[in-house]
């Protein structure tokens, strides 16, 4: 009887259920630009969920199922906007709700919690929706992405730096490539997402990054532009970072102005070293025990942009930067050789300087039928002027004296197009980008020479991107290079292929599977390519090599990622292999040492790591931890290297009312490269704050647990082994002071997000 009246009851709820779909598009209120990401839910009138779903790129959204009739809610939330619900009575048939708006949050972030998965998985990128919790212990975007913990990521919060693994990352905002003050500049609450590009697909075929992120900041055109003060400077030793930003807006207009300035000033450096040299006739061991020397460098960026945007018809975007380097460092040491009873001092300093001027123009047409064409242009000059020197005494007696001077001069064009056009149910892009660089550069001192080169990158690309049956998503593409060098009249062409291919697929709501093959590459620097010698030291002399060539890498990743409830977990697994890249190797001509950068048989690295995020108490206390270990295997033309690392790291934020304490510990990592051991730094840091409205005052300490900074190396060569490790006194224990002010005024205006952005950064130095 209770089996029957169960039937009864199943066939009673099918009988009165349907088979519906609810679609829609999610669009910005004053904009009218589509919102993806944002979140659906389909409630019963009682407020109990049914269903959900996201909004895609173009803000469209289905949610499908079986479903009795009935009234419901349609809940629709994203951050940044205030919460919308739709009434939908009798539903019993299909639906489309047509544009549905959604209006910015009167007092931003503030009025809105997002209760959805921290982490989004698309197939070639994670989104991650940062929590009102993070955002309110934020000023600035680095704030930000530190706070948020992304898996993979190292970011130093101290010295203002990130990596992926020891690799670069590259920075964009609305897909625009930038520098790291750009986005020192953001604000926090600007921020509506950040996009986390850790495998960089066709697209990206060039860069020579270990990863992308892209910070979304929102553009409310009804709020107001702002003024933006940052200073985080030591007490009591010279150490700052200091910026001014401002935006304003006439109206389709915006105008946008940065100045920053990095300094420090360290009095106590110094380098302890020992190191080899094996000749054939004769061994040579070298002890060098470094004593206190100054090191002193200031860094200026300014950035002027100006941004034209009719939205859904056309971006145009200008942008003129300028960054200066100049640095001032010494090093000295006592040295003892085994061979002799006899003390050496040895002193070396030097002194690079570069300016680095770009010009920088974008433009983006919004066409018929779901297509957009992109053009951007960036000019670049480099003006670089380094000098140093090396001395050797014994009883004042003048054992080596070296100086070098290099002058360079660099000027490049960068030029490219995009094509991008979404179908129902994929996206397909298309382009193509050309480097074109020319380079003078004057040598003088102990060696007097000059080089004069050009270089040219062309690289075209595609890729289509959609799911199979709504459930495997796919990104499939293919690029190609045609990369030439010329020095002296003898020049160099290479042709080169970059498959790509990227899987996900969603096990259900919490756990998420993403597979990833890519074959990217690697060209020397024009530097690596010169056809020079620069004495270094009594006994090494650096030599460019003309005849490198460019290496492909192949890697293939796993990643599993469980998001559910207080918990968000990843685990990536990863191998890479390279094809005779080139690293430095050493020689013996002569009576010196000869070090210079050559193809070797192969390099590949193969490992993982476990990241995981836990909200120890809703909206007060997050803790972030990660731990991974990789093997990396090197093979010269004549040796084999090994090496395997354990690393580590824990962050801590905890917020309460509008105060915040935050603390990090991250681990160094270690990595093999060619025959060089490379020992990272670690870092560590503590800070309190207080923020009230717009501005906020911290305290904070670098390495609390640590008297000085230090990193090192070790070089595994049999001709010339090394063992390094530098330190820097007033690191440690460091004690800083912060004052942040946001200062809003007026309209803000609706600037266009720019997808394209290049840069040059290779002055063509030989180092």
């Amino acid at each position: 009887m209770k089996k029957f009246l169960f039937l009864l009851i199943v066939l009673l709820y099918t009988i009165t259920s349907y088979a519906i779909d609810i679609k829609g598009r999610i669009i910005d209120f004053d904009t009218r630009n589509p919102i993806e990401f944002a979140s659906i839910a389909l409630l019963k009138n009682d407020s109990t969920f049914v269903s959900g779903s996201q909004s895609g790129e173009n803000g469209s959204f289905l949610i499908a199922g079986n479903y009795p009739q009935a009234d419901y809610l349609l809940k629709i939330t994203y951050l940044g906007y205030n919460t919308s619900i739709v009434r939908i009575g009798n539903l019993k048939d299909n639906i489309q709700l047509g544009d549905m708006d959604l209006t910015n949050a009167s007092h931003s972030i503030k009025e809105v919690t997002v209760t959805a998965n921290r982490i989004i998985n698309k197939v070639d990128r994670q989104i991650i929706l940062p929590s009102e919790m993070e955002v309110k212990s934020s000023v600035n975007g680095f704030d930000l992405l530190n706070r948020i913990s992304l898996p993979g990521l190292s970011i130093d919060p101290v010295n203002r730096t990130i990596s992926a693994l020891g690799e670069d990352v590259q920075l964009r905002i609305n897909g625009i490539k930038v520098t790291l003050q750009e986005v020192l500049a953001l604000r926090a609450e600007d921020i509506s997402r950040v996009e986390y590009f850790d495998e960089p697909g066709v697209r990206f075929g060039n860069e020579n990054v270990g990863a992308i992120l892209n910070l979304i900041v929102l553009r409310k055109r009804n709020s107001g532009g702002y003024i933006s003060l940052d200073g985080r400077n030591a007490p009591f030793i010279e150490f700052g970072d200091d910026q001014i930003s401002m935006k304003a807006n006439y109206k389709a207009s915006e105008f946008a102005l940065n100045y920053s300035i990095s300094y420090r000033g360290y009095d106590k450096r110094w380098t302890d070293m020992t190191e080899s040299y094996n000749f054939p006739e004769n061994q040579i061991n070298r002890i060098r025990k470094g004593e206190e020397q100054p090191m002193h460098y200031q860094e200026h960026y300014f950035n002027l942009t100006y941004n034209l945007t009719q939205p859904d018809k056309y971006v145009f975007n200008i942008a003129l930067k300028d960054e200066i380097l100049n640095r001032n460092y010494a090093n000295a040491s006592n040295s003892y050789y085994t061979n002799s009873q006899d003390e050496t001092y040895i002193y070396s300093k030097g002194s690079p300087y570069s300016n680095s001027p770009v010009l920088d123009i974008y433009y983006r047409q919004e066409l018929k039928n779901k297509q957009s064409l992109t053009f951007n242009a960036v000019g670049t000059y480099i003006n670089s002027d380094s000098e140093s020197w090396y001395d050797e005494t014994e009883n004042s007696e003048i054992l080596s004296s070296i100086y070098n001077r290099v002058k360079g001069k660099k000027h490049s064009i960068i030029g490219e197009i995009l094509y991008n056009k979404e179908f129902d149910k994929m996206t397909f892009t298309a382009g193509g980008k050309h480097t074109q660089g020319y380079t003078d550069n004057k040598y003088t001192g102990t060696n007097n020479s000059t080089t004069s080169m050009q270089n040219a990158d062309s690289y075209i690309y595609a890729q289509i991107q959609g799911k199979i049956k709504d459930k495997l998503g796919y990104t499939l593409g293919l690029g190609g290079s045609r990369v030439w060098f010329k020095e002296d009249g003898e020049d160099m062409t290479y042709y080169l292929l970059r498959p790509s291919l990227q899987l996900s697929y969603p096990v259900n709501n919490n756990l998420n599977i993403k597979y990833t093959f890519n074959v990217s590459t690697s060209t020397p620097s024009l530097g690596q390519l010169s056809n020079v010698e620069q004495q270094t030291d009594r006994f090494v002399t650096s030599r460019g090599n003309p005849n490198l060539k460019p290496y492909n890498t192949y890697r293939n990743r796993f990643t599993f990622s469980y998001n559910k409830g207080i918990v968000n977990t990843e685990l990536t697994l990863t191998h890479a292999y390279m094809h005779k890249p080139f690293m430095s190797i050493f020689e013996l001509e002569n009576d010196k040492v000869i070090s210079y950068t050559d193809n070797y048989k192969s390099f590949q690295q193969l490992g993982g790591y476990l990241d995981t995020y836990v909200k120890i108490i809703k909206d007060i206390w997050t803790i972030n931890g990660w731990i991974g270990s990789y093997r990396f295997e090197s093979k010269s033309n004549s040796d084999s290297y090994g090496y395997s690392n354990l690393y580590g790291g824990l962050q801590s934020n905890l917020i309460y009312k509008n105060y915040t304490l935050v603390c990090g510990f991250n681990s160094r990592y270690n990595n093999l490269w060619g025959q060089r051991i490379n020992y990272g730094e670690k870092w560590s840091y503590v800070e309190a704050g207080y923020k009230y409205n717009d501005a906020k005052i911290a305290i904070g300490m670098s390495l609390p647990f640590d008297e000085y900074w230090s990193a090192g190396s070790k070089n595994l060569s049999d001709i010339a082994p090394s063992k390094s490790w530098s330190y820097i006194k007033e690191n440690g224990q460091m004690l800083y002071l912060r004052f942040s002010w946001n200062i809003s005024f007026g309209r803000k205006h609706d600037a266009g997000q720019k997808k394209l952005n290049n840069s040059d950064s290779d002055s063509g130095i030989l180092r």
